[in-house]
C-alpha cells in the first residue's frame, strides 16, 4: 500500500514538472512570435508613412511644373520679344533711323501689332506688359501716320528693356519699360504719345 502511495506522489511529480516546463517553453516560443508581428507592422507603418512623404513631396512639385502649354506660351512670347527688339535693331542702329523706308515701316508695325493682340488675346502678356504692348502699337500708329522716326527709337528702347527683363538679354535697359516695375524714362513716351494723340485712328474716330 505505501508503495502504491510513493509511486503516485512520484507521479505526481513528474507530471506537474512536466506541465511547468511544457508552458515555459510555450511562452519563450510565444514571444519571438509576437516581436516579429510588432516588428512586422512597424515596418509597414514605416513604409506608409514613406509613401505618403514621396506622394506628397510629387504632388507639390506636380503644382508647381509648368505645364507644356504654359512652356509654349512663354516662350512665344519670349520669342516674339527677341524677334521684335532684333526688327528695331536693324531699323535705328548707326543712324539708320534717319533713313526708315516708311513703307516697309508700316508692314513691320502692322504685323508686330497684330503679333501683340494675339498673344494678349491668349493671355500669356503679363498686365503690366500689356501696357508696353498698348503704347508699342500706338507709337507704330503715330510713325505710320507722320513718319516720325522718334517713334522707332521709343518702340526700340521699349523692346531692349523687355528683351533685358523677360529673356535675360545680356545689355543694360533704357528704362522705357512698364514691366518689371516700370522704368525711370516711361514717362518720356507716355508724354510724347500724349502730345501726338491727334494722330491716333481710334482718337480721329471718335473726333468725327
Amino acid at each position: 500500500m505505501i508503495w502504491f502511495l510513493i509511486i503516485g506522489l512520484v507521479l505526481l511529480v513528474s507530471i506537474s514538472t512536466y506541465t511547468i516546463f511544457h508552458l515555459n517553453d510555450k511562452v519563450v516560443v510565444d514571444q519571438p512570435s509576437e516581436n516579429k508581428e510588432k516588428n512586422s507592422d512597424t515596418t509597414i507603418n514605416e513604409q506608409e508613412k514613406t509613401n505618403q512623404d514621396q506622394q506628397t513631396f510629387d504632388n507639390k512639385e506636380s503644382e508647381n511644373a509648368e505645364t507644356p502649354d504654359e512652356q509654349k506660351k512663354n516662350e512665344e512670347l519670349s520669342t516674339f520679344i527677341a524677334e521684335s527688339h532684333e526688327t528695331f535693331n536693324q531699323l535705328t542702329n548707326y543712324d539708320h533711323y534717319k533713313n526708315i523706308d516708311w513703307v516697309n515701316y508700316e508692314q513691320i508695325g502692322s504685323q508686330i501689332i497684330e503679333q501683340m493682340n494675339t498673344l494678349i488675346s491668349k493671355s500669356v502678356v503679363p498686365s503690366d506688359m500689356i501696357t508696353d504692348f498698348e503704347r508699342i502699337e500706338q507709337l507704330i500708329k503715330i510713325g505710320i501716320r507722320n513718319h516720325d522716326e522718334t517713334t522707332a527709337i521709343y518702340i526700340h528702347r521699349i523692346l531692349q528693356d523687355l528683351d533685358v527683363e523677360y529673356n535675360n538679354y545680356a545689355q543694360s535697359k533704357y528704362g522705357f519699360s512698364d514691366y518689371d516695375s516700370g522704368g525711370a524714362n516711361q514717362q518720356t513716351v507716355v508724354q510724347y504719345i500724349e502730345s501726338h494723340k491727334d494722330l491716333l485712328p481710334d482718337l480721329e474716330i471718335q473726333q468725327n
